[in-house]
């Protein structure tokens, strides 16, 4: 099923007062290597449909993993059974209403584009090199395709597809073991000639490690990093569990936070 013919389903049969669909669709590829050998290839749709409905402030949810006639009809009767079975909900909301909201580019056709058997031979290649250097290299090369969508019976409808693309690669040689990583939406700009000398340099600059006093030292974040440390402070910045004293933001709201030379916001940029 499409996800159009999803909606549908759920609108013709759902009869409960109000309800909010979710649909995430993750076509993927993934190669792993390790130790100059690839030793698996993952590949196919992951599909995950989950439907939140309500019978006044009574609420119920179910989440199926096939888009078959079977699976939306088991989701849409188990939701809306358990709904009714629920206690009152002193905190429930109605769902999203009709609204415009930002058109966004987040698929590159690029990375739509890659090829299986692209990737395999971008792992030959990285083998290659490492075996040229006389290390051993092991990693994973994958591309993700996500499309997801919200619908609602107060109206809110939105879909986006977004893309991924990721060259991770761990080099051993002798005593020493580094790794570096890849991850863009867009294919394009990818250089396994660029990667791999950032991870061969790595590895010379740790074959001559040498020692130093306890002092402090000034670091500055590789994107990877930075973009991870980002992420697990964005998922701690969450008002319930800060106004019910689970996170360092508690009693923090509307008070500096962090110094005076440290900012963060957010944007949305339309193409």
């Amino acid at each position: 099923m499409t996800i159009e013919q999803i909606e549908q389903y759920v609108k013709k049969h759902c009869t409960a007062d109000d309800y909010a669909l979710y649909t995430d669709i993750n076509e993927s590829h993934e190669t792993r290597f390790a130790q100059n050998s690839i030793t698996q290839h993952i590949a196919g749709p992951m599909v995950n449909i989950s439907l939140r409905v309500s019978f006044g402030t009574k609420s119920g949810s179910c989440r199926v993993n096939q888009a078959t006639e079977e699976s939306l009809d088991f989701l849409v009767k188990t939701a809306e059974a358990i709904a009714k079975m629920a206690p009152e909900d002193p905190e429930h909301m109605p769902s999203a209403a009709m609204q415009e909201i930002p058109k966004v580019q987040n698929c590159s056709e690029a990375t739509r584009a890659l090829k299986p058997e692209a990737m395999v031979d971008i792992v030959q290649k990285s083998i290659d090199k490492a075996l040229a250097l006389g290390a051993t290299v092991s990693g994973m090369c994958e591309r993700h395709i996500e499309s997801s969508s919200m619908f609602t019976k107060n109206g809110f409808r939105a879909e986006d597809c977004s893309s991924s693309f990721g060259h991770s690669m761990t080099l051993k040689k002798d005593e020493v073991e580094t790794k570096v990583s890849f991850e863009h939406k867009d294919f394009t700009p990818f250089n396994l000639d660029e990667e791999f000398g950032r991870l061969a340099a790595q590895a010379e600059a740790l074959s001559s490690m040498q020692g130093f006093d306890p002092q402090k030292i000034a670091v500055i974040l590789r994107p990877e990093a930075l973009q991870e440390m980002l992420w697990f402070l964005g998922w701690a910045m969450n008002r319930r569990q800060s106004d019910e004293g689970l996170t360092p933001f508690t009693r923090k709201l509307d008070q500096q936070f962090f110094g005076e030379k440290f900012s963060m916001y957010s944007h949305s940029q339309t193409p």
